[in-house]
């Protein structure tokens, strides 16, 4: 099967949803490790049996409603790349405002702790640190799944 007919399929079985077509694009540049650009390129391309049914499954799973994050363990949130999965919240567009004016409030008012409670995958956390790499930042949850989830993300953040 070619990219172009692989693509064609996801976009049929993804109809009855709002973005079809992204996220079919999404999910097969997230099963080659390529960027988009390069489905519009290499149309023509064969791909694998292993690639053919990993994206078939991702595609059977997004036709059921299953957030594209969870499916590629993957969210851009602030301009940095965060792991989510089932164990938390994936990260809304509405929160990074929050992010704007906590900076806008740890700049103006020289603030140099912040307690982020109810943490979950810790994109706020991380991402206040990132940009104000000066302020201590504590951050907690009950949940202990969803801290999991932080250390995994705080661990390799400290990596790269």
């Amino acid at each position: 099967m070619t990219i172009k007919k692989a693509l064609s399929f996801a976009y049929k079985k993804l109809i009855h949803l709002p973005s079809p077509q992204l996220d079919a694009d999404i999910l097969l540049s997230f099963v080659l490790k390529k960027p988009k650009t390069y489905l519009y390129i290499n149309t023509e391309k064969k791909l694998t049996t292993l690639q053919v049914n990993k994206f078939s499954k991702l595609i059977n799973l997004r036709s059921k409603h299953q957030p594209i994050a969870y499916l590629t363990n993957q969210k851009e949130f602030f301009g940095f790349n965060f792991y989510v999965d089932k164990r938390v919240l994936i990260p809304r567009p509405e929160t990074e405002t929050l992010i704007e004016l906590a900076n806008k409030l740890i700049r103006t008012q020289k603030i140099k702790t912040v307690a982020d409670i109810g943490t979950g995958s810790g994109c706020i956390a991380i991402s206040l640190k990132k940009i104000n790499p000066y302020i201590r930042i504590f951050a907690s949850d009950i949940s202990t799944p969803a801290l999991q989830v932080a250390k995994k993300i705080l661990n390799s953040k400290k990596q790269k």
